[in-house]
């Protein structure tokens, strides 16, 4: 896939010692990163954790290789995540045959197409770095189930077993109500 021309906008970055905790600091920094942005956390964190997971898992470590950097960009209708790694040896990212229901890994590329909507890819730095990017698009606020609403309050009607009163609540984008 080619990756998207438009201007984007560094948003977050961080550099994360390679570790069975690296996904989850990753997931902590985008969460941090995107959290007055667009609703997009939790495909966003599910993306990065996929990346960060990968690069763990399958560049070869040594001196000087024991790393990721994760990003964070805002495009016009699009977060783009780019996760960098020291480069493998072996090989570059793939998409693998699907693993049988049984077997517990092997689908973290399949996750990232799909959350993408396989607006995703790889390149090669000079410095034989290489980085893994998805982009995911910005749900415009009509796809949003909360959002025509989010502005303005509205009436809850209790079901007629609760004998209760009406209530208005009022509730901003990406909350659900308490």
């Amino acid at each position: 896939m080619l990756m998207r021309t438009e201007a984007v906008t560094l948003i977050g970055a961080t550099r994360l010692r390679r570790s069975d905790k690296a996904p989850k600091q990753a997931r902590a920094a985008v969460a941090w990163w995107l959290a007055t942005g667009p609703p997009v956390v939790p495909d966003a964190q599910q993306v990065v954790s996929e990346l960060v997971t990968n690069a763990c898992t399958h560049v070869e470590g040594g001196a000087d290789r024991e790393w990721v950097e994760v990003g964070i960009s805002l495009g016009p209708d699009f977060i783009r995540i780019e996760v960098t790694d020291p480069g493998a040896f072996a090989s570059e990212p793939h998409v693998p045959d699907p693993p049988p229901p049984e077997v517990e890994s092997g689908r973290g590329i399949r996750i990232v197409m799909g959350l993408s909507e396989n607006s995703w890819g790889t390149f090669v730095k000079s410095s034989s770095h290489r980085v893994v990017w998805a982009d995911l698009k910005i749900p415009s606020p009509c796809s949003n189930p909360i959002s025509p609403f989010a502005e303005q309050g509205r009436t809850i009607k209790p079901n007629s077993t609760d004998g209760g009163e009406g209530r208005t609540v009022q509730r901003s984008a990406g909350k659900a109500p308490a």
